[in-house]
């Protein structure tokens, strides 16, 4: 994958847009997002 997973940033192809990040925790063993 062409993109930074922790910050989203496209680095080149085939991502050419920014992906969308999320805050995420572990809670109770599962995982949370918040959106």
């Amino acid at each position: 994958m062409a993109a930074s997973i922790a910050a989203g940033q496209a680095k080149g192809a085939p991502v050419c847009v920014n992906l969308a990040i999320y805050p995420a925790r572990m809670e109770a063993g599962k995982v949370m997002i918040q959106i």
